[in-house]
């Protein structure tokens, strides 16, 4: 493990395609560093501050960034399959197209972020803070959400197959085009959302909260939508 930057030290100057793969990283303070298209495999960032900090295209597979901090970080088209991010604060992030398969996403603040076009295939995200994220055409297959907040996000065209969304609060979301094949909706709060267009084939609905809810034929339900 290469310890290479001390919390106080100034790292903007680290070139473009650096390789920093199982660099110990821990603590250190990287707001606004140019890390574009760096090899940061296995890596860790335990409470690492990269706020601001331009990761398009870093691979960051494996990397372990729980409790970082990436306010507003650049991570479209990142690789973070596998990534260990429990309580990461990723507030504002831009992780458009990122890939974050088999990441571990646990009460991890991703509120107000752009997922558009990423791939969460089974990441757990249990308990994570989604408010307000925008998840437009987003594969999330055979994912763990639950306890998950998704308050006003974004989701049309997503790909939730067979995710489990337990509890989960969808209030007000857009689920407009969602495919929502055999997924878990057991008490989830569906209360404003928008299902039109959406496949709920096989989908668990058993106690969901109705509530002016637009059902997948258009129709607003306070009782419950056809599967």
């Amino acid at each position: 493990m290469r310890d290479l930057f001390s919390r106080n030290d100034n790292a903007r100057a680290i070139k473009y395609g650096s390789n920093l793969s199982g660099a110990d990283l821990k603590g250190a303070y990287l707001t606004g560093t140019y890390l574009i298209r760096a090899i940061l495999t296995g890596a860790y960032l335990t409470r690492t501050n990269l706020s601001g900090a331009n990761l398009s295209g870093a691979n960051l597979s494996g990397a372990t960034l729980n409790k970082a901090t990436l306010t507003a970080a650049h991570l479209t088209g990142a690789d973070l399959t596998g990534a260990k991010l429990r309580g990461a604060y990723l507030r504002g992030a831009y992780l458009r197209g990122a890939y974050l398969r088999g990441a571990y996403l646990i009460r991890a603040n991703l509120a107000e972020s752009d997922l558009s076009g990423a791939t969460l295939s089974t990441a757990t995200l249990t308990d994570a803070d989604l408010e307000g994220a925008i998840l437009i055409d987003a594969k999330i297959i055979d994912a763990k959400m639950l306890g998950a907040t998704l308050t006003g996000a974004n989701l049309s065209g997503a790909n939730l197959t067979g995710t489990n969304l337990r509890g989960v609060d969808l209030t007000r979301v857009d689920l407009t085009r969602v495919d929502l094949t055999r997924a878990n909706l057991r008490g989830a709060n569906l209360t404003g959302a928008n299902l039109t267009g959406a496949n709920l084939t096989g989908a668990k609905l058993t106690a969901v909260k109705w509530s002016n809810t637009t059902c997948p034929d258009g129709t607003v339900t306070d009782t419950g939508c056809p599967n």
